[in-house]
């Protein structure tokens, strides 16, 4: 008997082995009825493309995050940094913090000014699942 996923989230969803996949399935939108995904690492050690139906990516969605050090050495606890903070900005929004992101179809878009008129969409455990 299978089971139909409601809703997974992918916390900064890992790059290396994954896309492209050679170590097992990247996380897609056909996983559950509902994926998002905060991207904080992308490029790097996370997915560099949207992989949900709600992506979200908190300061560019890029390493350095903010309180991460500017400089590292690969495969250290501090060059992980940007990739965990995903988990943190998750946790913060469990215990009441609230992440208000702006809907954009890209990136680039926002940069140039293109969504400061769209619709509000929560990022976190309040994510509109709909």
């Amino acid at each position: 008997m299978c089971c139909v996923m409601v809703r997974i989230t992918g916390l900064d969803p890992a790059l290396p082995g994954f896309y492209p996949s050679l170590l097992g399935p990247p996380l897609t939108r056909d996983a559950a009825m509902f994926v998002d995904a905060v991207h904080t690492d992308s490029g790097q050690y996370g997915a560099a493309e949207s992989v949900g139906h709600a992506d979200y990516w908190p300061n560019g969605g890029r390493a350095k995050q903010p309180g991460c050090m500017p400089f590292t050495i690969y495969f250290t606890a501090e060059d992980f940094c940007s990739h965990w903070r995903s988990w943190t900005f998750w946790a913060e929004s469990v215990v009441g913090g609230r992440f208000p992101a702006r809907r954009c179809d890209s990136y680039d878009t926002f940069l140039r000014g293109g969504c400061r008129h769209n619709e509000t969409a929560d990022m976190g455990l309040l994510a509109n699942t709909r």
